[in-house]
């Protein structure tokens, strides 16, 4: 995938992320789930906690793919599209 179009495209899927029980803010997402996010004021924080996400904002002409442990920050401008790779689990937070 290379083009945020098509990332807006995947959205709505059947795909959905879900929170893990007891987690604070952890969620899962199984293979090509897509989630849409909208950032903060100060943008955004994503984390991969497993599996691999590719992550892409509107307005950015680059898109990301994370593994495990890693870690994105965006901006506050447009919105965040993430797919999931492989079965997965991240965290978002404002910045």
């Amino acid at each position: 995938m290379s083009t945020h179009a098509e990332a807006r495209e995947l959205i709505g899927t059947g795909q959905r992320a879900t929170r893990a029980e007891g987690s604070r803010g952890l969620q899962e997402l199984p293979r090509d789930a897509t989630v849409a996010l909208r950032p903060g004021p100060r943008g955004l924080r994503l984390r991969c906690h497993r599996g691999t996400l590719m992550v892409t904002q509107e307005g950015d002409p680059l898109d990301h793919v994370l593994e495990q442990g890693e870690v994105v920050e965006l901006g506050r401008r447009g919105l965040v599209a993430v797919w999931a790779l492989s079965d997965a689990a991240m965290t978002a937070e404002r910045a």
